[in-house]
């Protein structure tokens, strides 16, 4: 397999310092004192262990105490980890990985700036093949800045927004700002899984499935490798012509299942091959009878497994594997009368009565929320016979492990991109340079989904792109 890993969760050590003044004590070196630290978990947040070292109130939303906690929105807030790598364990690139941050992060490793981080919402990686010290203690350093202090400094008087102006420059869940229902209480910290990942070319970057309710699955392959420009003969053949060298191997795509349902699974997977001619492919497998996703209490859920496997010399390189069901999915918009049109969902060619309510982040602190409770929360919605949940603008795009229990669960998911209730700074080159990677990377990361049947722009935005 290309592509080894090293996992960086677990415990980390947490220190704070005034805004902007941190880096001047240097802890970022890797002999720097650790006197004064204190353990904290990651992924998780800053709040938790503040309060369970004292220095935050033991219940955090009783009476008012909250009001006790903004000042950790003001200060920047570092972590830090030592690891080893074994001496064998690098390959041709090395990077870490961060699945977020929340929110403005500046990464050390060894003593080298690797770069920043302002959005919560998607990943970010590092190269780091020329930094990583294999057979030694490596230092791996983050620094998340004062949140109120940054979004505070930005020109954020001639927008509008509910109930807390600045922050529409944070690119993280807008409800923890303060909202009708919840309190200002920022987040801060690292709050999703941290890697280091080493690996050579000839990786499945991406892989998006269509399918049709007859039996037909759609795959769209991208790998990471492109063909290479060669000349003929010593590089420059007799006309000056070029040809692509192409990258080598084929393509195992195979489909199983179904699995979570009373029926039994296909004897036999469905299987294809085709051999790598570039970065990008497809092709188009049967599913013979194909069993139908259905939303709760309109039948079953039944899942398929999809892999695809880049094979060389009859090994396997590098693999993906996911999940997918077949359903179609139809907004139904048609004349009622002269003035009006319907709005409703078909599921399979069947109208659905959609049932249910708004999703909004379980905690404000969304790394803690483990994956029993997310499963216990979505079972509750299905057994108060919702079939649809809507994914708030105002929060977090959810954890997989929501989209997992939906997914098994017949609860149908209305996704909201994150903005809600304002102006965005749309006007701000800097800032639409943080949303468009945002929601690509979500787009891609959702669509396979059968829970999601809808995206939407974000929540009650009327008014706020110029239709006054």
């Amino acid at each position: 397999m290309p592509v080894d890993t090293i996992s960086l969760d677990g415990q980390w050590l947490l220190k704070d310092f005034p805004h902007e003044e941190g880096e001047s004590h240097r802890p970022f070196e890797a002999d720097s004192p650790t006197e004064g630290w204190i353990p904290t978990e990651v992924p998780g947040d800053i709040h938790p262990t503040l309060s369970s070292c004292g220095r935050l109130p033991e219940d955090l939303f009783a009476g008012t105490n909250v009001e006790k906690c903004r000042w950790t929105g003001e200060r920047e807030w570092w972590f830090r980890r030592d690891f080893d790598v074994p001496v064998d364990f690098l390959r041709q690139r090395s990077e870490l990985v961060f699945d977020g941050i929340d929110l403005y992060g500046t990464v050390w490793l060894n003593g080298r700036r690797l770069g920043e981080t302002a959005n919560s919402f998607h990943p970010h990686r590092f190269d780091v093949t020329d930094c990583i010290r294999p057979g030694q203690r490596n230092t791996l350093v983050v620094r998340v800045g004062a949140t109120l202090k940054i979004i505070e400094a930005r020109p954020w008087q001639k927008y509008f927004a509910c109930f807390y102006t600045p922050r529409i420059f944070a690119r993280k869940a807008q409800c923890q700002f303060s909202w009708d229902w919840a309190p200002h209480l920022p987040a801060l910290g690292i709050w999703r899984s941290v890697r280091l990942e080493t690996f050579d070319s000839g990786r499945v970057m991406d892989v998006a499935v269509r399918p049709r309710n007859d039996g037909r699955v759609t795959l769209f392959i991208e790998l990471d490798e492109r063909p290479e420009r060669q000349d003929l003969d010593q590089k420059v053949s007799s006309r000056g012509e070029e040809r692509m060298t192409r990258p080598k191997g084929e393509l195992l795509v195979e489909i199983t299942g179904p699995v979570n349902t009373r029926r039994k699974p296909a004897d036999e997977p469905v299987r294809s091959t085709l051999p790598v001619t570039g970065q990008k492919h497809f092709c188009t497998l049967t599913v013979p009878k194909p069993q139908l996703w259905w939303p709760n209490e309109y039948g079953e859920q039944p899942l398929y497994h999809y892999r695809v496997c880049l094979e060389r010399d009859g090994k396997t390189h590098h693999e993906v594997t996911g999940r997918f069901a077949f359903r179609e999915v139809r907004v139904v918009e048609e004349p009622i009368d002269e003035s009006r049109l319907s709005f409703r969902f078909e599921i399979n060619g069947v109208p659905i009565f959609c049932k249910g309510a708004n999703w909004v982040p379980a905690s404000c602190f969304p790394a803690t929320v483990p994956r029993e409770r997310y499963r216990h929360l979505v079972r509750l919605a299905r057994d108060a016979h919702f079939n649809m949940l809507r994914i708030w603008g105002g929060g977090i795009y959810e954890s997989d492990d929501f989209y997992d229990a939906c997914d098994e669960l017949g609860i149908m998911v209305w996704q909201d991109f994150m903005f809600a209730c304002s102006d965005y700074p749309d006007d701000d080159p800097t800032f639409v340079d943080l949303v468009i990677p945002e929601l690509q990377y979500q787009v891609r990361r959702l669509r396979n989904r059968p829970c999601v049947v809808y995206w939407c722009g974000g929540n009650e935005k009327t008014g706020s792109a110029g239709f006054r």
